[in-house]
């Protein structure tokens, strides 16, 4: 009796015939459907070449060069009527408020604040063009 096999349990195996459960194809080639090998090993190096040259392709787009940090885009000028003037890089005109972006927060500068040729002006000048909603 062996070890970890319940009581009763013989160690020999009952002479079985597998035959039932392995069978050889019959000769006839047209009961099941032929595939092509090597189409499928074609079709699978296509495949893998795509994904390559995609996975390439985005690497290269991902490492694109990007503008150096120092390079900030023109800033738009705000004059405002106390002749103060403002550089802002981010602003939204909703009626008749400028809205100011920025990381450390949003404001809001009233339109009617603002010397609006003296702002077109100096905004000309940068090549910005500034336009209040008509």
């Amino acid at each position: 009796m062996s070890v970890g096999w319940p009581l009763g349990a013989d160690d020999s195996y009952p002479a079985q015939s597998y035959s039932a459960y392995a069978s050889a194809p019959p000769d006839d080639s047209s009961t099941y459907p032929v595939y092509d090998q090597q189409q499928q090993i074609d079709r699978v190096n296509a495949e893998v070449a795509q994904l390559r040259a995609e996975s390439v392709l985005g690497a290269h787009a991902n490492t694109a060069p990007q503008p150096p940090a120092t390079q900030i885009p023109a800033a738009t000028v705000l004059v405002l009527r106390n002749h103060r003037s403002e550089e802002i890089q981010n602003y939204a005109i909703v009626g008749k408020t400028l809205w100011v972006f920025t990381e450390q927060g949003t404001r809001k500068i009233p339109i009617a604040e603002l010397d609006v040729p003296a702002t077109t002006k100096a905004n000309e000048v940068r090549g910005i063009d500034f336009r209040l909603p008509t």
